[in-house]
Parts: structure tokens; C-alpha cells; sequence
């Protein structure tokens, strides 16, 4: 039961006002998380087909590029003395090691690990890639630019797709964890609701224990203090039968007062009670 103060004076809410309050708080905090879920699952369409086509278009323009640079380093390799069957293995190698080393960046991210080892290694495996495409190109500023655009195009485009990738799967995990959350919610909300009906329930009782103490606590009094009187009075007649006793062996006062662990005016009323009931 919750009291309030109004207009200087204490007004008692019921629990059933009381569980009311509970259950509009409860709601409001439910229908606010449900609206942020809303918010969160449901993606328009228009964005979802844009991020699709996104991803398509890097993944083009990463494979455009893979194919020039793949192209430029094949043939680097035929006229340095790679064995013919095998001069595709080199540009595999070489800008297959930026897709992999991109691909290490993004776990790494994922997992909240430090990512600056397979990054240095995706920068060093990109420049190697441009290097080689450049020696392979004819002289001219024009043909060198032309023949690092493939791998440094690669490296970018790998990027920007890894990145999307990252925005994606971190996403899908904050829904993950959104409904867990909801999950968590309902259950506590549940678990809350029978708590609630638990304490109506003592608080109840309670009251009806507090009307049953004040209404027999004025008969209870009344029967400790004739009790007690009742005592008193027993005991005044058991000291008094005592001193009547000692009296008659011809025990003064104080001698009467000692041996019975009292003051000589309490004996000394004792004596005049006895006279007078003589």
C-alpha cells in the first residue's frame, strides 16, 4: 500500500491503483522497445535493393580489375622463365594474396582483434602487385598509370566490399541481439507480473493481521493487566501470611524486613493491614 500526500494531508493508494501504475510503466517500456525493434528489422525495400546492388557492382568492379591485373602479371610471367603451365599461378598468388589478406582484415574486425599485421600485409601485397604490373607496362607516364590503376582498383574495391560485408554482419548482430533482449524482457515481465500478485497478496494479509491485532489488542491488555494484578495481590497475601507468622515468634520489624528481603515500611504496612483486618 503506497500513501501520498495531498493538499497536506496522507491519502493511501490501493494496490490495485498501485498495480495499475505497474502495469502502465510496464507497457509503455514494452511498446518502447517494440517500436525500436520496428525500427531496426524493418528495412525498407528501396535500401535493401541498394545494398544489394551495391555489393553486385564492387564485386564487378573488383573482378574487372582482378582480370587486368591477372592479364598484365600472366604475361610477366611467360617472358621471365616461368614454366607455361604455371605462369598463371603468379598473378593467383600475388593479387589473390590481397583478397585473402582482406579477408583476415575483416575477421580480425569482427572478432575485435587487432588488425594492423594482415593490413600491412594487404598495403605490401597491393604495392608488390602494382610494382610488377608497372614493369610489365611499355615506357610512358600514360602506360605505367594505366597499368597500376588494375591492382591499386582491386585493393580499393576489395575494401569498400569488406566493409560492407562488416556493416552487414555487425547489423544482423545487433538484431540478434535485440531479440534476445526482447526474450530476456518477456520473461522478466512474466516473472514480474507473479511477484506482483505475490506482494497484493502479503500485503493483503497483512492488513487483515493489523484489523485482527487492533481489534483484540484492547481485550489483551486488559486481561495481561488483571493477570498481573492478580499476581500482585497473591504475593502481597503469601509476604503478609509470613509476617503474621514471624510476629507470633516475636520478631521485631527489622528482623522481619531482613528476612524477607523487603523495607521495614513495607513490613510495617503489612503489620497495619493485619491489625486492621484483626
Amino acid at each position: 500500500m503506497v500513501s501520498l500526500e495531498l493538499g497536506g494531508q496522507p491519502t493511501e493508494v490501493t494496490p490495485t491503483v498501485d498495480r495499475q501504475f505497474s502495469r502502465m510503466r510496464e507497457s509503455t517500456f514494452q511498446n518502447s522497445m517494440s517500436d525500436n525493434s520496428t525500427m531496426v528489422e524493418r528495412t525498407p525495400p528501396s535500401l535493401k535493393v541498394l545494398s544489394s546492388m551495391t555489393g553486385i557492382l564492387v564485386a564487378l568492379l573488383a573482378t574487372g580489375a582482378f582480370a587486368l591485373s591477372f592479364d598484365a602479371l600472366n604475361h610477366l610471367a611467360e617472358e621471365n622463365g616461368v614454366t607455361p603451365s604455371l605462369t598463371w599461378v603468379w598473378p593467383l598468388v600475388l593479387d589473390g594474396a590481397i583478397v585473402v589478406f582482406s579477408l583476415s582484415v575483416l575477421r580480425a574486425s569482427l572478432h575485435r582483434e587487432p588488425i594492423r599485421y594482415p593490413m600491412t600485409l594487404v598495403v605490401i601485397a597491393t604495392m608488390a602487385s602494382v610494382i610488377f604490373n608497372v614493369a610489365h607496362a611499355p615506357d610512358g607516364f600514360l602506360s605505367h598509370t594505366m597499368a597500376a590503376v588494375p591492382p591499386v582498383f582491386l585493393f580499393l574495391s576489395f575494401e569498400l566490399l569488406m566493409r560492407q560485408l562488416r556493416s552487414e554482419v555487425t547489423r544482423a548482430s545487433r538484431i540478434k541481439c535485440l531479440g534476445e533482449l526482447e526474450d530476456e524482457i518477456e520473461e522478466l515481465s512474466s516473472k514480474t507480473a507473479r511477484l506482483s500478485g505475490q506482494v497484493l497478496r502479503l500485503e493483503d494479509q497483512r492488513d487483515t493481521l493489523k484489523l485482527e491485532i487492533k481489534s483484540g489488542k484492547s481485550a489483551s491488555v486488559r486481561e495481561l493487566l488483571d493477570r498481573a494484578n492478580l499476581a500482585k495481590a497473591d504475593k502481597i497475601r503469601v509476604r503478609r501470611e509470613k509476617v503474621s507468622e514471624l510476629l507470633a515468634q516475636d520478631l521485631q520489624v527489622p528482623e522481619i524486613a531482613g528476612m524477607l528481603g523487603v523495607s521495614t515500611k513495607t513490613v510495617k504496612r503489612d503489620v497495619s493491614e493485619l491489625n486492621s483486618a484483626a
